[in-house]
């Protein structure tokens, strides 16, 4: 399990504590399956691989009203089909397609930063 540093947290976001492969832990839930998180916010997210995001599964995300999702995808990166990120980019949705661990770090640097972004995790 990685443990990231939570000093200077605020209360207005979720932020990721710690991550495995399998799971993230905030501080008030640990999640085994795939979500987003946004805010106060956790939401089931119905993909188990990259690619199962299609235009239906992509809609959650360009709701969210936020300008950079980051997109984990496991242990290492994996894209989405090219049409997929051709869709979020002409939504105005800078989708980052990162590893679980890159994702969860920056995510919590961009909140610190009173960034609007969300974190899409992928689990199996």
């Amino acid at each position: 399990m990685a443990l990231i540093s939570d000093s200077g947290s605020s209360s207005a976001t979720q932020r990721i504590i710690s991550y495995t492969a399998l799971e993230l832990r905030l501080r008030d839930r640990v999640i085994t399956r795939s979500a987003l998180i946004c805010g106060h916010d956790v939401t089931e997210w119905p993909v188990q691989q990259p690619s199962d995001l299609n235009h239906n599964t992509l809609a959650p995300l360009l709701a969210l009203g936020v300008d950079v999702v980051l997109l984990a995808t496991g242990e290492r990166q994996q894209f989405p089909a090219i049409d997929i990120l051709n869709t979020a980019r002409r939504a105005g949705l800078a989708l980052e397609v990162m590893d679980t661990g890159a994702a969860c770090r920056t995510y919590n640097v961009l909140i610190s930063e009173d960034r609007a972004v969300a974190l899409a995790v992928i689990f199996p």
